[in-house]
């Protein structure tokens, strides 16, 4: 009563239907239970996916910063809207022993073609119904206890069976859970989207089932698949995988024992790590279109005790239609979006140490200074950027650096932001930005973000064009109409105040 009375007072309010608490399940401390629920809604075909992030604002601006629910106290770092949460930034060393694991949640959905939808199956007290979610939920567990997120998976749970477009169809929702470390990255369901289409046949079977193979989302990411022409819709294959390796080393991460055991804690919240750094550089690379992920096959020790070497086998997609993986052009990309193959995130790289399916280029000390972003002599220049967004509510809080609300939504602008103008004209010498302020925009749902980024300007470095850079980002967002998740005012964007 109170999840329906909240949300239909929220910005999905037209298409909502309602929620159903699936589960409750022991807290922290005895006075504590934790609530999972699923929740139902109307949604167009060519419709954008869900806005979790800002359903998560919003819910967490009606529950008085997710403090309160009706009668009910809440823990503030508690709330996970389609698997998204915000947790406050840590500012001190994290140690594995002062919290515990928290189990997460994601959504898994498809259509099944060879299956016939009766009332039955909307009746979770029927035999049929109960019948039919064993299997599917056998099914679910022996796919993803095959795939990357195996170590930290639990089961699935089938929440839910609807009609299709055609009565032999039957739609299936399916709630899954894993552990997850505080300091982990968030699920990559992007990846784990890829997996499942790989081990389901491009997503055309499971077990005895035939699927719609436009019909999947993991935890709402959904991709339309191509057409296949008739022969290879009468017999559907595995999609050519091809494997590479890659290999680096960071010169802040120290090695030790845990590190070799792919079952301990820090094994695996380092690796997940690794996917949150690499996953995006190599989705942003020439074989982009094609990446499927990478598995982190092993960390090594090396001559210095401060440095760890880390060994992983990716692949891609082998089709005709896909980018040819050429290892010598993924070299130079992931150099160049690494500043020189110096930098992965907040670690360190050594520059030498970069290895693409076997391929390296020694460098020398002139040959690092000329692959960084800065050219010999350059000087640091910066430049204002400015927009509107018009479905991100602005609150107090966003007037506050130091807060948790400012801080989450500057690494968010930084996520959309960095990538665009890594890809502009001033790309190679582009060293980032950094959100100077938010303020309320024209309507209580709009927010104006004011960022002031930077490049090295230099006798090598071409003269920065405004006008140049604002057309680029404009090309880059729809025609200044979206950033990522978010809406753009059209009118609001201002490079160097032109």
């Amino acid at each position: 009563m109170m999840l329906d009375r909240l949300l239909k007072g929220s910005s999905i309010a037209p298409d909502f239907h309602g929620c159903e608490t699936t589960g409750f399940r022991p807290g922290s401390d005895r006075d504590e239970t934790r609530v999972d629920a699923v929740c139902t809604y109307s949604k167009e075909p060519w419709a954008a996916p869900l806005d979790r992030v800002g359903l998560y604002h919003e819910v967490s601006n009606k529950t008085r910063g997710i403090t309160q629910l009706g009668p009910y106290s809440l823990d503030k770092d508690s709330l996970y809207v389609n698997g998204y949460n915000e947790q406050p930034v840590l500012t001190t060393a994290i140690h594995p022993t002062t919290r515990a694991v928290s189990l997460e949640h994601f959504t898994v959905n498809f259509t099944i073609t060879n299956l016939h939808y009766s009332s039955d199956l909307e009746n979770p007290d029927s035999a049929k119904f109960r019948a039919t979610q064993r299997v599917m939920n056998m099914m679910l567990d022996r796919l993803l206890k095959g795939s990357s997120i195996a170590p930290d998976f639990h089961g699935c749970e089938t929440t839910g069976f609807r009609p299709g477009s055609h009565r032999d169809e039957t739609r299936v929702d399916a709630v899954c859970t894993y552990s997850k470390e505080p300091w982990a990255a968030p699920l990559d369901r992007v990846g784990l989207y890829h997996e499942v289409s790989n081990k389901t046949r491009g997503i055309t079977q499971l077990g005895p089932y035939s699927l719609d193979k436009d019909s999947l989302y993991v935890n709402g990411h959904h991709e339309v698949q191509p057409e296949l022409s008739t022969d290879q819709s009468t017999q559907p294959l595995a999609p050519a995988v091809k494997n590479f390796t890659l290999n680096f080393t960071i010169t802040n991460l120290q090695f030790n024992a845990d590190l070799q055991n792919p079952n301990s804690r820090r094994f695996k919240s380092t690796e997940k790590v690794m996917y949150h750094y690499v996953d995006p550089l190599l989705q942003r690379s020439s074989i982009g279109p094609a990446y499927i992920g990478c598995k982190i096959m092993a960390f090594r020790s090396t001559k210095n005790r401060d440095d760890t070497g880390i060994d992983a086998m990716c692949s891609s997609r082998d089709e005709p239609s896909d980018p040819k993986f050429n290892r010598t052009t993924v070299y130079h990309e992931l150099s160049k979006m690494t500043n020189g193959i110096t930098q992965l995130g907040h670690y360190s790289l050594n520059s030498q140490s970069l290895y693409v399916n076997g391929y390296n280029e020694p460098h020398s000390p002139s040959s690092i200074k000329s692959t960084t972003t800065l050219s010999p002599g350059a000087i640091t220049e910066h430049f204002t950027l400015n927009f509107t967004i018009t479905n991100l509510m602005f609150t107090t809080d966003l007037q506050t650096p130091n807060s948790r609300k400012f801080r989450s939504a500057e690494k968010i602008m930084k996520h959309y932001i960095d990538p665009l103008l890594q890809k502009s004209s001033i790309g190679p010498h582009f060293t980032g930005c950094k959100v100077t302020g938010f303020r309320p925009g024209k309507n209580r749902d709009s927010t104006g973000v004011d960022t002031i980024c930077s490049y090295g300007k230099g006798s090598q470095v071409p003269k920065f064009n405004p006008a140049e850079v604002y057309q680029e980002l404009r090309g880059m967002t729809s025609g200044i109409t979206k950033l990522g998740i978010y809406s753009l005012d059209n009118k609001s964007l201002y490079v160097n105040g032109e």
